[in-house]
């Protein structure tokens, strides 16, 4: 039988702190991010690897983008290339933080700079 869903992070429960989201998504297998903004859409990520601090890209293409709100859609790769994936800290140069998809679809790029920037995550 698959493991249950663990929370792993959570604004209501751990604070606003990037180090602490960071944290608790290092070496914890595949997982889904999950992010409300602040009008109301619901959105988020799944990565099929286990996060990793590292200055390259990574992941397959199990990743994918959706939406739930206003409206339920799930954003395929499109095979354009293989920036899935990227988690990393301290860098002088960008990208610096968390990039979710690389999907190059021009009706993502609203949520896709919320992933960037890490929004509100319920």
């Amino acid at each position: 039988s698959a493991d249950p869903w663990r929370l792993l992070f959570s604004t209501r429960t751990h604070g606003e702190s990037w180090a602490t989201f960071f944290k608790s998504l290092l070496a914890q297998g595949p997982t889904l991010i999950v992010v409300q903004d602040p009008e109301g859409a619901t959105f988020g990520f799944y990565a099929s690897q286990s996060w990793e601090c590292k200055s390259t890209f990574y992941g397959d293409q199990n990743c994918f983008l959706f939406m739930l709100r206003p409206e339920i859609v799930k954003f395929e790769p499109t095979g354009y290339n293989a920036n899935y994936q990227y988690l990393n800290s301290g860098q002088t140069t960008l990208p610096n933080g968390l990039v979710s998809s690389c999907f190059h679809q021009r009706n993502l790029t609203r949520y896709t700079l919320y992933l960037l920037t890490i929004g509100r995550i319920p």
